[in-house]
């Protein structure tokens, strides 16, 4: 493994801004072009912003075509929103509405026009929907912390429950990779998903703290954890791969740092997250051009927060979902 090295970066270009208090939640993308953007409402209660949750009066969802300086508004109504996934030219929205006794109800929100207009479709059952992934316009995942289910008709219908949890554990971190392979982990074991079977990844590696999967275009799967005591200060990160074989290597131990975001698009990878600085924590970003063979590293106050990513392998351009309500992207060429 190559040392990690220092590298002078591109700047950040600033692509939108949406409007105040509008949380970007996806982007999506038709022949490596920005296509549209999807926001949610972060509505200011008192002196505290909240985004979703419970006491969130209104999920309002704008989209913007062009220049992303006009914002359309497509839905509107009492409730929030929990996740999305755009396959095939379909949005899906997985959220809760607010019924008339004050009680959430959880609904799936579907456009087949880029989010000009949309239908809903009612979710029973108790589960606690935490996320989705569609594989394409019709097939796709939601899952809870316990319990995941799969549909084939866009979601009018359910399987019975595909995988569930042993006592006491959760699912967690659920990875879609290109293949259609459902990537997911309880505390200790690695799962994956082909249409509506399950099966045994094995047990993740010894002392790894799991925080992010990324699947390969491989068919492996890549594991971003740190590594040892989980109650100790300090602890270095590793990243592993588990390959389509099944088996596992590690592929680069770093320093000590909080990871908070992963993303992996063929042979580039990034990872960012915030280590201490002196008195204060400071944003650090980690990117490879190689699948991980090379690293170079960027630490600086400036850095912004990443909440989402797109690469564009032709032009080596990385789009970004971040903080504030922006829409940045970056050459990430050598």
């Amino acid at each position: 493994m190559s040392m990690i090295s220092q590298m002078s970066r591109s700047k950040w270009e600033l692509v939108s801004t949406t409007p105040r208090f509008h949380d970007v939640r996806a982007m999506w993308f038709s022949s490596e072009h920005l296509a549209g953007v999807l926001c949610c409402a972060c509505r200011p209660l008192g002196a505290m912003l909240r985004q979703g949750g419970e006491d969130a009066s209104e999920m309002i969802i704008l989209t913007s075509k062009g220049d992303f300086t006009t914002w359309t508004t497509v839905h509107r109504e009492a409730g929030r929103v929990d996740d999305i996934s755009h396959a095939g030219g379909v949005l899906h929205v997985i959220g809760a509405r607010q019924r008339g006794d004050g009680q959430m109800q959880q609904l799936l929100l579907r456009s087949v026009d880029a989010g000009a207009s949309w239908t809903t479709i009612p979710l029973g059952g108790p589960a606690q929907r935490q996320g989705l992934a569609f594989v394409s316009p019709r097939s796709g995942y939601v899952w809870s912390a316990t319990d995941l289910r799969m549909t084939r008709d866009g979601g009018q219908t359910w399987s019975t429950s595909i995988l569930s949890t042993p006592k006491n554990s959760s699912l967690a971190r659920p990875s879609l990779g290109a293949d259609g392979t459902l990537w997911l982990a309880t505390e200790d074991h690695l799962y994956y998903v082909r249409e509506d079977r399950a099966f045994d990844g094995g047990a993740l590696p010894a002392g790894l703290e799991l925080c992010f999967l990324q699947p390969t275009n491989a068919g492996g799967v890549l594991l971003l954890g740190r590594a040892g005591d989980p109650g100790a200060s300090g602890l270095p990160v590793e990243l592993h791969e588990r390959t389509g074989s099944g088996s596992l290597r590690l592929c680069r131990e770093f320093p000590p740092f909080l990871p908070d975001y992963f993303h992996a698009s063929g042979r580039f990878l990034l990872i960012t997250g915030t280590t201490t600085h002196e008195t204060s924590m400071r944003p650090l970003l980690f990117f490879s051009h190689d699948a991980g063979d090379t690293w170079f590293e960027e630490n600086d106050d400036a850095l912004p927060v990443v909440k989402g990513a797109h690469f564009e392998d032709g032009a080596n351009r990385l789009w970004i979902r971040a903080s504030f309500d922006r829409i940045l992207r970056r050459n990430f060429g050598r």
